[in-house]
């Protein structure tokens, strides 16, 4: 049996109201890729990771990874497997909590040889 990717976690956009969700939320769509950027340095969380949206050549910091989520995907992304995951959009619900609005839902992918 093989896999081209599998299941890591799934989880929703933390903290999404300080960024641009709001800005591009009518051009988000489920299915759509998200890019991770892990933060190091960010003051709050060492292990926090960005959630970023591309439209038009833009970049669109959307959230992060909740908390209670990110470690390993930061780990990971610091030691240089930021091509290893594929992160997409699962859930959009307006009518949903704010915090509970985008979900995402995050793969691990096959590593070519």
């Amino acid at each position: 049996m093989t896999f081209d990717k599998i299941y890591l976690l799934d989880t929703f956009v933390a903290g999404r109201q300080y960024y641009q969700a709001d800005d591009v939320w009518r051009s988000l769509e489920v299915g759509g890729r998200l890019e991770m950027k892990a933060e190091p340095a960010n003051p709050a969380d060492s292990f926090a990771v960005s959630l970023w949206a591309e439209f038009g050549g833009n970049e669109y910091k959307i959230g992060y990874l909740p908390r209670t989520a990110n470690e390993i995907v930061a780990t990971m992304l610091a030691m240089g497997w930021e091509d290893a995951f594929d992160c997409v959009i699962s859930r959009l619900d307006g009518s949903a909590p704010y915090e509970r609005q985008i979900g995402v839902t995050i793969r691990i992918l096959r590593r070519e040889a």
